[in-house]
């Protein structure tokens, strides 16, 4: 992703794409918390805390996931990777 940023930030003259960008990387930084919290409660934890904690960390993915391919799909369809809008 930080490649993706680098570029992005680089040419941030979309909004849009900005926007998006931030909500991705908001998505992420959920993502990584919400893992580390399970990682380190597995073994540790009641299964229902685990399982809890898994839920959450799978619906942090499939939001980033989300942020992720909302992203790529303004890039494709607005041509603003490289400083083009």
């Amino acid at each position: 992703m930080l490649a993706v940023y680098r570029v992005a930030v680089n040419y941030a003259n979309c909004s849009t794409k900005t926007a998006l960008l931030h909500t991705w990387q908001t998505a992420t930084d959920d993502y990584a918390r919400k893992l580390s919290a399970f990682s380190r409660r597995i073994g540790f934890g009641s299964p229902e805390e685990c399982e809890t904690l898994q839920r959450a960390m799978t619906k942090a993915r499939e939001s980033s996931k989300q942020a992720r391919n909302d992203f790529q799909t303004h890039i494709d369809q607005h041509q603003c990777a490289a400083g083009r809008a």
